[in-house]
């Protein structure tokens, strides 16, 4: 089984809150979905996890959250996988 995470890039935002929470019910009961911050994603967290989800949301809001050390723990994720 995939370790899988959820990260709602806005939270104001109506269609990120529809998208998320329809997959947190849905893949919550299939693959055990634990949601990550933008916080959590910069820290490292991402190495404890196989797929990330990010659902629908404003495209500029989710660089702007993860700063220059959230990038690059996404792009060092992305390489290792």
């Amino acid at each position: 089984m995939f370790r899988t995470a959820l990260w709602q890039v806005s939270k104001p935002d109506s269609a990120a809150i529809e998208s998320s929470g329809w997959l947190r019910w849905w893949l919550g009961d299939q693959a055990g979905l634990r949601d990550l911050t933008a916080e959590q994603i910069a820290s490292g967290a991402l190495a404890d996890y196989d797929v990330l989800v990010v659902p629908n949301g404003p495209g500029t809001e989710a660089p702007d959250s993860l700063r220059e050390q959230g990038k690059a723990a996404l792009t060092e994720s992305v390489h290792a996988n």
